[in-house]
Order: structure tokens, then C-alpha cells, then sequence
């Protein structure tokens, strides 16, 4: 009685573990191979949350183009959801990625394979436009495809027109960056951010009074962010430009008020702003503070808070440094970037190099790239003065 009590459980056990098999076998065919009543589009209430369980089912997120692959491989066989998560992230590692061949060749596959899905258009545009050194051209040739087939409205086309605009800033088309953004902001004038974009867009350009005016539009706007901290330090640094240096330093307080931990380059701004208005001892505080936050490193904070305090040897140096350290990474624009600034300040054109560190970064890279931008300050009108004077580094 006993070994048939123990024969029992063994043959209830075996049962039991058949039917889990076979439960298992039955979900992944689900998850694999949807019927015959589903599209693309019509799985894609749930892509994103399945992505995500497959992430952490392989671990991914250990390799970035392990975790780019599978977003990809998600968005071909299930499709997206409604706010358009798994584009969004892929755009997000794309960005990041320093492997654009492999991106650019399976993005290309997937435009084959599915030609009438305007993402992989957009992240192939995307992946050319936010490259180190982005190829502005060859992105503007995709967004252009991508606008045919992307409805007048809605998330694809408002990112495209406003991705557009910044490659126009790119190549010095003023007037292109303008109509782009112009159209985001008809489109979508509930979005207070277009007229920040724009603000970028006409200070790129050399016109700080019209993009302090934009700014005060966005600040106006109902939708904007009041405490927008970030906001307020950039219409400081413009106020500084046209010598508004009252309006300057209201803006750089109000913005280290709402700000949680002010940076270095807000007590650079604000060190700027005293040493302008004379006030010597307060400008050599903050200059000190940023020297303090910023030791050991060779940062253009740095730089320009050594500049300001009338330490100008030091700063030379670390340019000097920079410079050297670029071209040995075979980094030439940067380097070249670098010897502009350098030029300058040795020829005591301090305000215009501290432009064109602003204009660079306003329009930077993402990482892994280095942050500077030197193609808007190239096809900055400034620069273009100078090169008519016989400067000509970048």
C-alpha cells in the first residue's frame, strides 16, 4: 500500500509537469506567432510592456545594442503603442550608439521590408542628425520622405518639422530653421517649448535681442514651466549679450532660486554679470566658487571663470591642453574648436568667444559624442566675419 501511495505521486507528478510543459509551449507559440486577425498595428497596446519583459528576460540592458536590436526587432513584428514608446527609446539608444554602419544597414532593411511605416524613415533621418558630426544633408533627405507619407498632425510629424529645423540651423539656413518651427508652432500652439526652440534658432543666428523676445513669449505661454530654471539662466546669459545687465542678474537670481543645486555655470553667468557692472568682489566670489566645482578639470566653465578673475595664463593652458589632447584622438574639429577660442581670448575678444561656447553647446551632441557643436558656430554670421578679417580655423 505504501509503494502504491509513493507510485501515486510520482505518476500525479509526472502529469503535472506535462501540463506546465505544455502550458509554457502554448504561451511562447501566443507570444511568437500572432493569429491570423491581428496586424502590426493591432498588437500595439502592449509592444512596450512586452519589450520590457524581454529586456529583463535576457538582460539586455547590460549591452546597449543588444537592447537596440531587440527594440527594433519589438517595433517590426508587434508595432508601437499609442504615445509611441518603443520609437521614442529606440531614438533615445540611437542617438547614444557609436555604431551607426550597423544601425544604418538594418534601419535601411527595415524601410524594405515595410515600406509604408514612417518610423523606420524617422530613425534613419534621426540616426544621420544626432551622429557625432551629424550629416545634416543626408537626414534632411529622409525627414523629406518621411513628411510625404506622416499625417499634417499628430506626434511623427511635429517631431520631424521641429528635427528639420535644427538641421537647418546645421548647415545656416536661418531662414528654413525659422519656417519649420514657425510650422510646429501653428500646428501645435499649445506647446509653450516651440518658442524656447526658437529663441535657440534666432541666437544662433546673431539676433539676441528677437530671441530674448522669444523667450519672454515662452515664459507667457500658459503651458510653460514657471520654475523652468534652465530657462531663466539662458535669458540671463542673452540679457548679458545686449549689456542688459539689470534684467540679467533679476533673471540669474530668480533662477538659482527655483534651481535645487546651482551649478558652476550659473555662478560663471552671474560672475560675468558683477564683473560688467563693476562690482569686483562679488564677481571674484563666484569666480571662485566655479574654480572650486570645477578643480582638476579643463572645462570651458573653468576656462572663462579664470578668464574673469584675470587668470588668463591658466586659462590659455588648458586650452593649449585641449587642443593637443583633441588632435591626438584625431578629433580636429574640436580641436580646431578649441584653437578658435584660444585665438580669441589671446586677442581679447573674450564676449565673443564666450558666444560661440554658448551657440556650441546650446546645439550639441548627445553622448557618446563630445558636446561641442562646431558647424552652427561656423555657419554662424560672426564667424563668417571673422573669416572675411582672414580668420578662417574651423
Amino acid at each position: 500500500m505504501k509503494r502504491f501511495g509513493i507510485g501515486l505521486v510520482i505518476l500525479l507528478g509526472l502529469v503535472l509537469i506535462t501540463l506546465y510543459l505544455v502550458k509554457i509551449s502554448t504561451r511562447n507559440q501566443d507570444k511568437e506567432l500572432p493569429t491570423s486577425q491581428d496586424s502590426l498595428l493591432t498588437l500595439a497596446s502592449t509592444p512596450a510592456e512586452a519589450y520590457q519583459q524581454d529586456s529583463e528576460d535576457l538582460g539586455v540592458n547590460e549591452s546597449r545594442a543588444e537592447e537596440t536590436n531587440l527594440a527594433i526587432e519589438k517595433l517590426s513584428r508587434h508595432g508601437d503603442d499609442k504615445d509611441h514608446t518603443l520609437y521614442k527609446h529606440l531614438c533615445f539608444l540611437l542617438t547614444r550608439s557609436d555604431d551607426d554602419a550597423r544601425w544604418t544597414s538594418k534601419l535601411q532593411e527595415e524601410m524594405r521590408k515595410q515600406p509604408n511605416r514612417p518610423e523606420w524613415v524617422l530613425l534613419l533621418a534621426t540616426l544621420y542628425d544626432s551622429s557625432c558630426h551629424a550629416d545634416c544633408e543626408q537626414a534632411l533627405y529622409y525627414f523629406q520622405k518621411a513628411l510625404k507619407v506622416v499625417p499634417r498632425s499628430g506626434y511623427f510629424y511635429l517631431s520631424t518639422i521641429e528635427q528639420m529645423a535644427r538641421c537647418y540651423v546645421e548647415l545656416g539656413s536661418l531662414d528654413s530653421a525659422l519656417m519649420y518651427t514657425d510650422m510646429a508652432i501653428e500646428t501645435d500652439p499649445s506647446f509653450a517649448g516651440y518658442h524656447y526652440n526658437k529663441a535657440m534658432i534666432l541666437h544662433a543666428f546673431g539676433d539676441t535681442k528677437a530671441a530674448i523676445t522669444e523667450l519672454d513669449n515662452y515664459f507667457a505661454h500658459p503651458n510653460s514651466d514657471k520654475d523652468d530654471a534652465q530657462a531663466y539662466y539662458k535669458r540671463a546669459y542673452y540679457k548679458t549679450e545686449i549689456k542688459d545687465l539689470s534684467g540679467a542678474l533679476a533673471d540669474v537670481e530668480q533662477a538659482m532660486a527655483k534651481d535645487t543645486a546651482p551649478t558652476a555655470s550659473a555662478y560663471l553667468i552671474r560672475g560675468d554679470i558683477y564683473a560688467a557692472q563693476g562690482k569686483s568682489k562679488q564677481a571674484k566670489a563666484d569666480y571662485k566658487t566655479v574654480l572650486e566645482e570645477t578643480f582638476g578639470d579643463k572645462s570651458l566653465t573653468r576656462v572663462f571663470a579664470l578668464v574673469g578673475w584675470g587668470h588668463k595664463k591658466q586659462a590659455m593652458q588648458i586650452l593649449t591642453d585641449n587642443i593637443k589632447e583633441c588632435k591626438e584622438l584625431g578629433i580636429l574639429d574640436d580641436s580646431n574648436f578649441y584653437l578658435l577660442l584660444r585665438t580669441l581670448i589671446e586677442h581679447r575678444h573674450v564676449e565673443l568667444a564666450r558666444y560661440f561656447w554658448e551657440i556650441s553647446a546650446e546645439w550639441g551632441y548627445p553622448y557618446p559624442c563630445i558636446g561641442e557643436n562646431t558647424r552652427v558656430v561656423r555657419n554662424n554670421p560672426k564667424y563668417k566675419e571673422l573669416q572675411k578679417r582672414g580668420v578662417n580655423i574651423l
